[in-house]
């Protein structure tokens, strides 16, 4: 696949805001690869998810080096977000391109309304009397 300069330049910059950020990926390539690349939703679905991957992995290895990884979480999170990508990328191909880009819309900005909408300090790890069973109580300290 032959992919123009800006379409490699900004899936650089997509790259960079996971490194920093640690998400994010998969809400800017998407975009990338179906608007500026003109890739089909389907392959661009695909390719979304392989590129997230080797980024993630690669991400993770390097903070894992660092002693910046809670392996608990990993191994909770890991499987249970695999094996959702598994099964929904079984039934990309049953969705329309209209309806994958709405889906997709929606839920940007049901979660960009939930961030910009919380308050400071809230959801930033452990506060005395908060629930007992959140991930971020569970973290060791450096990590919150």
């Amino acid at each position: 696949m032959s992919l123009p300069l800006v379409v490699w330049s900004l899936l650089f910059a997509v790259g960079l805001s996971l490194g920093a950020l640690g998400s994010g990926g998969s809400i800017f390539t998407l975009p990338v690869l179906v608007y500026v690349g003109h890739v089909p939703v389907p392959e661009a679905v695909a390719l979304t998810l392989a590129s997230i991957g080797a980024c993630s992995l690669l991400g993770a290895a390097l903070r894992a080096r660092r002693g910046l990884l809670h392996w608990p979480a990993v191994w909770m999170m890991g499987p249970t977000g695999m094996a959702g990508a598994l099964i929904g990328a079984q039934f990309t191909h049953l969705v329309s391109d209209h309806a994958l880009r709405v889906l997709f819309a929606g839920t940007m900005l049901v979660v960009g309304t939930t961030m910009a909408r919380q308050r400071p300090g809230r959801g930033r790890g452990c506060r005395p009397g908060g629930r007992p069973g959140r991930l971020a109580c569970q973290l060791p300290e450096r990590q919150r």
